[in-house]
């Protein structure tokens, strides 16, 4: 009982540059009590193991409660706004339909939209729309241009782009254009009135000279 867990090295041997008087007395290191491995060292404890008797904490049992209704929920009333709507169909003329769209890409159509109630009708929409839809796919693949390496590639590229572009927005693009050209044109006859207001070197000149005979009929008086 009385052994420690772990004891001097008994095979460690002080440094030989070991000096008392400076570096004190020298201490072997500690290692584990070889006393300890067979049964271990310090105050005995029997070891401790499960209890077969344990049935795990006492709590009371639990039983229905006779008082107990159900969950509670309110109580259900006829409505008396309600109606039975019998031709729900039967709506006054559609003339359009507004589709309200957040999104932060372009390129998205919305076409063929239809309201009925004739199962016929809508059949005859879709096959339209599968047409419509085709023709649309090969003429956008028809406009695809390839981009091709190089200065002349990059001008044919987005040459092209820009033909596409006008063609789908001719209004724009005339308006823009016209404005361009009505600029340029003020500024060239605005600059034309001052080249043709500003004095030229022959004026100049003669207005010297006219100084000049002034000043002689002056002198001569």
């Amino acid at each position: 009982d009385d052994e420690p867990l772990r004891v001097p090295d008994p095979k460690a041997t002080a440094p030989a540059d070991w000096d008392e008087e400076e570096d004190g007395e020298w201490e072997p290191p500690l290692i584990a009590n070889p006393k300890c491995k067979a049964a271990g060292c310090g105050e005995w404890k029997a070891p401790r193991i499960d209890n077969p008797a344990y049935k795990g904490k006492w709590s009371p049992p639990r039983i229905d409660n006779p008082e107990y209704i159900g969950e509670w929920k309110a109580r259900q009333i006829d409505n008396p706004g309600y109606y039975f709507d019998e031709a729900p169909h039967a709506m006054s003329p559609i003339g359009g339909v507004g589709i309200e769209l957040w999104t932060m890409q372009d390129g998205i159509l919305f076409d063929n939209i239809i309201v009925a109630h004739d199962a016929a009708v809508a059949e005859v929409a879709a096959q339209t729309f599968e047409t419509r839809s085709k023709a649309e796919a090969a003429a956008s693949k028809a406009r695809h241009v390839p981009r091709r390496p190089g200065v002349l590639g990059f001008v044919r590229y987005w040459a092209t782009k820009a033909l596409y572009f006008s063609m789908d927005n001719a209004v724009p693009v005339a308006t823009s254009a016209l404005a361009v050209l009505l600029t340029l044109l003020f500024l060239c006859f605005r600059m034309r009135s001052k080249k043709e207001l500003a004095p030229t070197e022959e004026d100049a000149q003669d207005g010297d000279g006219a100084d000049a005979d002034a000043d002689a009929d002056a002198d001569a008086d």
